[in-house]
């Protein structure tokens, strides 16, 4: 009788499991974390979510400004320290081939976040902003060589095997997801209500004019923080009348 009963019990637990199972089995699937990479110690619980194409003009013109911002004093220490910054990524498929720089940064986020002291995406960021118009001036390369000559040049910079690089590009030697993970950062992005970059999102809520400049940057946080102080100073009032 134990017996019927424990494997009773035993089928029960796996029909939950597997209706829980079922119950998650979303379209486009979930993905395993955030699509992108984080920074920032966030002690005064803001959020900044920037969203790059990292092949766009006007995502590199204002990233060099976010860096400078992220190190800007602000409450006795910098703003890093007070925010906590999601780096989304957005390739516009109006940019050519910018598809290619970013399929490689699932890669380098599976590097992070083995090692995340050693975590060299920032510098790729940069490296990529750096270089883009070898990606969009090589209209008349092919897809498959193009993917070659960038794996060289990302291999020589980072010290990766090219090797390996390369075989993110096909299905068959990729060990990373690269292809639909990038599909996550694209849908990620578009679920956002993100139609072009560079985009900005505070707490969750879109900028509709995202600041170009670090001083500009610094005026909404402190905006955003004063806002935060008003509402904690009524609602301590509220609650001492009580």
């Amino acid at each position: 009788m134990r017996s019927i009963t424990k494997s009773l019990a035993v089928l029960a637990v796996l029909a939950l499991t597997t209706d829980v199972a079922l119950a998650w089995d979303n379209t486009p699937p979930i993905p395993e974390r955030h699509p992108g990479w984080g920074e920032g110690k966030g002690k005064q619980m803001i959020d900044f979510e920037v969203f790059y194409d990292l092949t766009c003009s006007a995502s590199a013109a204002m990233h060099p400004e976010f860096k400078k911002f992220l190190d800007m004093p602000f409450l006795g220490a910098t703003v890093r320290d007070a925010i906590r910054v999601n780096y989304a990524f957005f390739p516009l498929p109006y940019h050519h081939a910018s598809w290619i720089p970013h399929k490689i940064i699932p890669y380098i986020i599976d590097k992070c976040v083995f090692d995340p002291l050693g975590c060299k995406l920032p510098y790729y960021m940069d490296f990529v902003f750096n270089n883009q118009n070898f990606i969009l001036t090589a209209k008349d390369t092919s897809y498959n060589d193009l993917v070659v000559q960038w794996s060289q040049m990302v291999s020589f910079a980072f010290g990766w095997n090219a090797t390996d690089l390369q075989n993110l590009y096909n299905w068959d030697t990729d060990g990373h997801n690269s292809e639909m993970r990038t599909r996550y950062m694209w849908k990620y992005s578009a679920s956002q209500g993100v139609s072009a970059t560079p985009s900005l999102a505070v707490n969750g809520i879109q900028v509709q004019e995202p600041p170009f400049d670090a001083n500009s940057m610094l005026q909404l946080l402190t905006d955003v923080y004063n806002a935060q102080k008003v509402k904690m100073a009524q609602f301590q009032a509220y609650n001492y009348d009580e």
